[in-house]
């Protein structure tokens, strides 16, 4: 948590100090936001960061700013718990932790092409990015399936999800390109991997303790529920034909929450982790008072059963 925390800010402050020595960069009697405020700019480009300028008064470059912040936090979080779960794979063979260390690795790709995503061929950045994200939460979801034991851990319908994703996102992306049909698809895909995730979580595992099981489904309807509500919005703005700086608005929020649900699911993997190396001792627990209090050969109870049952009396 402390990692989490400690790199969350970092990024954040850097992020706002890049962008802030852009602005004084292009503009050297700009000295804060608010005086940048007053400068009119249109579609400018900052060393290849392209920034929403469509706006005189400012407001939608400074909502690129906190937006620009907003996907470095979330590079440095994903990167951090990528890592932090290949720390609890190390040593051990557990193949769900290897596939969860890989969906945090392509959604830090993911904010990392959309950081440095260039004016020329912007629709390939913007689309790459858009392709990390959906195979991060595929991979989430196809690790859920490895703790539970299923044979068939990455079904067919999978890759359906997958080419069907990628086509729709290629043409929100280089045919229409809007921005929020591009959100609406991201926001059902996610939608869609999330109720993947609640199904083996509801009808397996049943070694997995109630509490536990109730905390994940709550992070996990809560994600649904939040990714319903903002395919909804996009929705809506999309029919009413509403302008690209309340996309942005709306982009940068969608990123705070994902860094906020990325925590959430290094939460339910740290649970589900446990709980599965609980359940192992368990086994072995029982395991071993069976080699103690039972012969072998017959499977009768001995001499330490008689021991043990007169101690109790």
């Amino acid at each position: 948590i402390f990692l989490i925390r400690l790199s969350t800010k970092a990024a954040f402050i850097s992020g706002q100090m890049a962008v802030r020595m852009r602005i004084m960069a292009i503009f050297p009697g700009c000295t804060s936001l608010t005086t940048h405020a007053n400068f009119t700019t249109e579609n400018r480009l900052w060393n290849g960061w392209q920034v929403a300028g469509e706006s005189n008064d400012g407001r939608n470059e400074v909502i690129g700013m906190w937006t620009l912040s907003l996907a470095l936090s979330h590079v440095g979080v994903s990167l951090t718990l990528s890592v932090v779960t290949i720390l609890l794979a190390a040593g051990r063979k557990n193949r769900a932790l290897g596939i969860y260390a890989l969906s945090f690795s392509f959604l830090a790709v993911c904010f990392i092409l959309f950081v440095v995503r260039l004016d020329r061929n912007a629709w390939v950045t913007q689309f790459l990015a858009n392709v990390m994200l959906g195979f991060s939460q595929l991979f989430f979801a196809w690790g859920i399936r490895e703790y539970d034991g299923n044979p068939r851990s990455w079904p067919r319908r999978f890759w359906l999800y997958a080419f069907a994703y990628i086509a729709l996102m290629y043409g929100c992306t280089r045919v229409s390109d809007n921005p929020y049909a591009r959100n609406m698809v991201a926001a059902l895909f996610i939608a869609v991997n999330g109720l993947e995730y609640i199904i083996p979580v509801v009808r397996g595992i049943p070694w997995l303790a109630w509490r536990t099981r109730f905390t994940v489904l709550t992070i996990m309807i809560t994600l649904v529920l939040y990714q319903g509500t903002r395919f909804a919005m996009n929705a809506g703005a999309f029919i009413s034909g509403n302008d690209v700086g309340n996309a942005e608005r709306m982009l940068a929020v969608s990123i705070a929450f994902s860094m906020l649900f990325s925590v959430f699911r290094m939460c339910v993997v740290v649970l589900l982790d446990t709980a599965g190396l609980l359940h192992a001792m368990e086994v072995k627990t029982y395991a071993l008072e069976n080699l103690a209090l039972k012969d072998e050969l017959t499977g009768l109870l001995n001499r330490h059963t008689l021991d043990y049952t007169l101690e109790s009396e």
